[in-house]
């Protein structure tokens, strides 16, 4: 074996160490990603068989459910510090916006996504400088504030 061989596989053997360190990071990075993955499957909606099945008190159950388990999981004794912080930091997140998180699922019309919501807010905008003739739109927001898109979701629901 000539010297560029051996460089090379002395290379490749501390590259494969490296990842039989990091093998335990990257299964906690993995098992923290599926508790993500799990919470927006419950507010996407995918879970349902038929779209009438997306109810406010049916997404709230299973949020209900799902956080005494991230709780229960992130309360274990074996977890790491790096999952407790992570996890304890998305069900803390989770439980203080609980309550309007699951507020639009009766709303019919309701935008679900983030891109649905901006080009909601972007259709209000347009509208209102159609029918105002200004550019700018902060007044308009100022006085009339959710009133705006309340308005808007009523007569797109219609």
């Amino acid at each position: 074996m000539n010297q560029t061989c051996k460089k090379r596989l002395a290379r490749l053997k501390t590259i494969v160490s490296l990842h039989q360190e990091k093998k335990a990071l990257l299964a906690s990075i993995k098992s923290m990603y599926e508790w993500v993955v799990e919470g927006e499957h419950i507010f996407d909606g995918s879970w349902a068989t038929h779209p009438e099945e997306i109810k406010n008190a049916e997404v709230e159950r299973r949020l209900d459910a799902y956080l005494e388990r991230l709780s229960c999981f992130v309360e274990a004794e074996e977890r790491t510090e790096e999952e407790k912080f992570r996890l304890g930091h998305l069900f803390k997140v989770f439980t203080h916006l609980r309550p309007g998180l699951v507020q639009c699922y009766d709303i019919e019309g309701f935008p679900r996504t983030n891109n649905d919501m901006e080009r909601t807010i972007r259709a209000i905008k347009m509208h209102y400088r159609r029918i105002s003739g200004r550019k700018n739109w902060n007044n308009y927001l100022l006085r009339y504030g959710r009133c705006v898109a309340s308005s808007r979701m009523v007569a797109a629901s219609a």
